[in-house]
C-alpha cells in the first residue's frame, strides 16, 4: 500500500477529520506536490449557490503550508497570503486543490497553489509566504498529529540540525 497521505490534526479547522464545521481536508503528496479534493456543501456558501471565498483561501493556505512543510520536514506559519479569484466557484462541483513549494528566500518559504475542476478550469490561485518554525516546535507538534497506515511520517525523516549542521538544505545544498 502506497503511503502518500499527510497527517492531520483534529484541532485544525481545515484538516480535522472530526470537526463538522470544517472542510475536513485530507492532503496527499505526489511528485512533491500537495493535493486534496473538496466538494463544498451549502454550509460553505457565500452568495446563493456559490462557495464563500474564505473557504478556498483557508484550504489553499493549509495546502501551500503543507507543501513547504513537506519540502523541509518542518512546520511553518503563514506570513503573507495572496489569493486571486478568477471565476465564481459554484456549489455542486468537486474541486482539486494543488500546491507546491516554489523557493526559499531570505529565510522564508514561498509556495503556490490553485483550485480547479475536473475539466481543468482554474477558479482560484494563491501564493503564500511562510516562516519556518523552530525545530523544537515541530518536535512538540508532531505528536498531536493523526496517522494511519497510508500516512507519510514526514517528521520522523528529519529531527532538525545536528551539531555543526545547517537547519536548511535545498537540493543537497546547505543554506
Amino acid at each position: 500500500m502506497e503511503k502518500n497521505l499527510l497527517p492531520y490534526y483534529d484541532g485544525c479547522f481545515a484538516c480535522s477529520q472530526t470537526n463538522p464545521s470544517g472542510p475536513q481536508q485530507r492532503f496527499s503528496v505526489k511528485d512533491g506536490k500537495v493535493f486534496s479534493t473538496f466538494k463544498p456543501s451549502k454550509e460553505f456558501q457565500g452568495y446563493e449557490n456559490f462557495v464563500h471565498g474564505g473557504i478556498f483561501s483557508t484550504i489553499l493556505d493549509e495546502s501551500m503550508g503543507w507543501a513547504a512543510t513537506f519540502r523541509f520536514h518542518k512546520f511553518c506559519k503563514t506570513v503573507k497570503l495572496e489569493i486571486r479569484f478568477l471565476k465564481e466557484t459554484p456549489l455542486g462541483k468537486t474541486y482539486t486543490i494543488e500546491s507546491e513549494f516554489v523557493k526559499e528566500m531570505r529565510g522564508f518559504w514561498e509556495a503556490s497553489g490553485k483550485v480547479y475542476d475536473d475539466e481543468g478550469t482554474i477558479y482560484v490561485r494563491g501564493v503564500g509566504l511562510y516562516y519556518p518554525l523552530p525545530y523544537d516546535f515541530t518536535r512538540w507538534a508532531k505528536d498531536y498529529l493523526t496517522y494511519d497506515e497510508q500516512t507519510i511520517r514526514i517528521f520522523d525523516v528529519s529531527e532538525g540540525p545536528r551539531q555543526g549542521e545547517s537547519p536548511l538544505e535545498i537540493d543537497g545544498e546547505k543554506k
